[in-house]
C-alpha cells in the first residue's frame, strides 16, 4: 500500500494514484524532478 510505481500498470483503486504516489514514492523512482523533490543521490538542485 503506497508502494506502487507508475509504469508496472498497478495503481490503488482508492485514493488519488498520482497525487498519493507522488508524496510517497517520488523520491524513489525518477519522477523526483517532476515531483519538486531531491531524493536522487548524485543530482541535487
Amino acid at each position: 500500500s503506497g508502494g506502487f510505481v507508475p509504469g508496472l500498470g498497478q495503481a490503488p483503486p482508492n485514493n488519488n494514484p498520482v497525487t498519493f504516489m507522488v508524496t510517497n514514492d517520488c523520491p524513489i523512482q525518477g519522477n523526483w524532478e517532476w515531483c519538486g523533490q531531491s531524493g536522487k543521490p548524485g543530482t541535487s538542485k
